[in-house]
């Protein structure tokens, strides 16, 4: 679609990146519950405005959790430093 995008963007690619990244805050904080540790990553990700999900299924960005990006793109510092200040 020209938007910079790659072909294989959806869950086979985030999940290996979303683990890591929930690692990284378990590591951190061996206490968080999943919930916790999904609350973190969704509530601090960088929302992604622009450009379209994997071809097939054709899911435009915008403001705020849609189709193509849900909450947006991880930032696992924001994450870390939220979770040490709410949990």
């Amino acid at each position: 679609m020209g938007d910079g995008w790659a072909r294989f963007s959806d869950t086979s690619a985030a999940a290996p990146q979303v683990a890591g990244e929930a690692a990284v805050l378990l590591g951190a904080l061996p206490h968080l519950t999943p919930g916790q540790v999904t609350q973190a990553l969704a509530d601090t990700a960088t929302d992604i405005t622009v450009g379209h999900g994997h071809p097939r299924f054709g899911n435009q960005a915008g403001p705020g959790p849609d189709a193509a990006t849900r909450t947006g793109l991880i930032n696992v510092s924001a994450a870390l430093a939220y979770a040490h200040q709410h949990f």
